[in-house]
Formats: structure tokens, C-alpha cells, sequence
């Protein structure tokens, strides 16, 4: 027991630490995102996987849903990506006692050279007041709820989503209710892959390929 208290208590503390670095990078504009070619199912897949065993433990349902049109690769950074998609997970684990999580993707719009791809994230959790919304994008802030449940964290979370998604060309709202969920939206434009998209629209990619009929 004092092993698992330890290393719980380890991990609390080296996301604590991450959140200040990261925090302190992006104020000082030394944040810099990779341009290389991503799957965003595959980032939302590696992050349920570490986030499922703290929901099974709820007795909570993960569901992912992905638009048929969502592109399989682009251009971003992929870790960032997973970083802002952890947190808004992770967070709905930590405020939602029963019921379940669904993180949807779809694209919002299309330009000559852009995907703009919209992240929600809802949970069946405790909600957030009105008039604390605005506020949870303020560093070190935590909604009036949270803190009296003593749940934790460093109010750093959401703050680091919000500016990463700027930096990204795009932004982070949310629309909840007390006692009746939430549910965070994330909007990311990410670059076209010449190469993929060449592939995706070329009628003749698998003229190569013959079909045999064996007997």
C-alpha cells in the first residue's frame, strides 16, 4: 500500500512539474510544435489506452467516434495533440462518478491547404457552473466545485490546452451545467499532406492491383 501511495503520488507530482515547465515555455514563446505527418485516430487511441484503466475502475464507459471524413494523415504534432486530448480525458475521469465519456472528431472546414478538425470531449460528470467557466482558463484557477470535492490538480490543465490550441490557429470552448455534464470543444487546423491527398483523390491507386478468381 505504501509502495502504490508512493508511486500515485509520483506521478501526481511529475504531471505537476510538466504542466509549470510547459506552462512557462509557452509564456516565454520557447514552445516550439513539430510539423510531421499524424494520425489523429491513432493519438486518440494511445491516450484512451493509458486513460481506460482509471475509467474501468470507475465504472466508466470511453467511447471514440470519427467521421468517416477525417482524414487519415496530416501534419501537426502529434505529442501536443495527445497532450490536449489527455487532458480534457483525464479530467473528465476525475469529475465524472458514473455514466460515460465520448470524445467525437470531425472535420469543421476545409481550405486549399488546411483541415480544421473539431475535438469534443462530454462527459456525464458534476458539470461546472456558469459563472465559473471563464475562469478555468486562468492559470492556477480551479472551479469552486473541484476544490470542496479536493480532487487535485494543479489548475494548469486547461490553461495549457487553451494556448497550445492557439498556437495551433485554433481555440477551446466549453458548455456545461452543474450536475449535468460537460463538454469540451477543441478546434485544431492542421496541414493537408500533399502526399496523401494525392493518393486519397486518384481514382487509379489500385488499377495495379487484378483480382484473380481461383475454382
Amino acid at each position: 500500500d505504501h509502495v502504490k501511495t508512493i508511486k500515485s503520488s509520483a506521478k501526481d507530482l511529475l504531471a505537476i512539474l510538466n504542466n509549470i515547465l510547459d506552462y512557462s515555455k509557452i509564456n516565454a514563446g520557447k514552445l516550439k510544435l513539430d510539423t510531421i505527418p499524424l494520425d489523429i485516430r491513432n493519438c486518440i487511441d494511445d491516450v484512451l489506452a493509458i486513460a481506460a484503466p482509471n475509467a474501468h475502475k470507475k465504472g466508466l464507459d470511453l467511447i471514440a467516434s470519427t467521421a468517416l471524413d477525417v482524414p487519415k494523415t496530416m501534419v501537426g504534432d502529434p505529442l501536443r495533440i495527445k497532450q490536449i486530448i489527455n487532458n480534457l480525458i483525464s479530467n473528465a475521469i476525475k469529475f465524472t462518478h458514473q455514466g460515460h465519456i465520448i470524445i467525437r472528431t470531425n472535420v469543421h472546414n476545409v481550405s486549399e491547404k488546411y483541415y480544421t478538425i473539431a475535438l469534443s470531449v462530454t462527459d456525464t460528470g458534476i458539470g461546472i457552473a456558469k459563472k465559473e467557466q471563464g475562469a478555468l482558463f486562468h492559470a492556477f484557477h480551479q472551479a469552486k466545485n473541484a476544490s470542496e470535492r479536493h480532487y487535485g490538480g494543479s489548475g494548469l490543465g486547461l490553461v495549457i490546452c487553451k494556448q497550445l490550441a492557439e498556437q495551433m490557429h485554433g481555440q477551446i470552448s466549453l458548455e456545461s451545467h452543474p450536475n449535468q455534464g460537460t463538454t469540451f470543444l477543441v478546434h485544431l487546423m492542421l496541414e493537408k499532406l500533399p502526399a496523401y491527398e494525392v493518393e486519397k483523390t486518384n481514382p487509379k491507386r489500385f488499377s495495379h492491383v487484378r483480382s484473380e478468381e481461383h475454382t
